[in-house]
């Protein structure tokens, strides 16, 4: 999965929009997040923008997409494969106004600080400071697991614009995301326009 996170902090930190938590001297969470200008969104949401009636598309298997990935390892073509689905529709879901948009790509947390409000924060710090400090107009992430789909619409105030089915997600006839111990049931696709 090296390459795959390399490839997302690379991004994230020559935009400045990354954070970090610390306990004492050790790291316990980061954020990683960046946001998009307008003249980037038809390469990046590269299945329309502002689309009436947006609907999902979805291939009947991925099996092929997986295997032409950029990466090295399996597993993080198939993770490549499930963010390109939500970064090629989420675009279709954006109203036709917003210029600049905060894109919220990974929160991770030491598993022994999880449930201690460190995801929350880091989340927050993004979505407060992304319209003052970073001139973002409305925010997207991906929620591929449960807990951070409660954090977003519970405490962030999103909604959920789509979800990506894990049991339609399939490579070879098979879902690549099954029985998940959160008991996720897709990639959640939340968003929020900022007032």
């Amino acid at each position: 999965m090296a390459p795959l996170a390399f490839s997302w902090v690379d991004q994230m930190i020559d935009k400045e929009v990354t954070f970090l938590a610390f306990a004492d001297d050790r790291l316990v969470g980061v954020s990683l997040n960046t946001f998009i200008n307008r003249q980037e969104f038809p390469t990046i949401f590269r299945n329309g923008f502002s689309v009436p009636n947006p609907e999902l598309e979805m291939l009947p298997d991925y099996a092929e997409f997986i295997a032409n990935g950029p990466f090295d390892n399996h597993k993080a073509n198939q993770f490549d494969a499930l963010v390109d689905i939500g970064l090629a529709h989420v675009g279709r879901y954006i109203p036709s106004h917003i210029q600049r948009i905060g894109y919220g790509d990974a929160c991770a947390v030491d598993p022994r600080f999880h449930k201690s409000g460190v995801g929350l924060e880091l989340l927050k710090q993004f979505y407060v400071r992304g319209p003052r400090d970073f001139g973002c107009e409305a925010f997207f992430a991906f929620c591929v697991a449960s807990g951070t789909r409660q954090i977003c619409l519970k405490h962030l105030g999103m909604t959920e614009a789509f979800l990506i089915p894990y049991d339609k997600f399939v490579e070879n006839g098979q879902p690549i995301y099954s029985n998940l111990y959160d008991k996720a049931e897709g990639n959640s696709v939340v968003y929020k326009e900022v007032k």
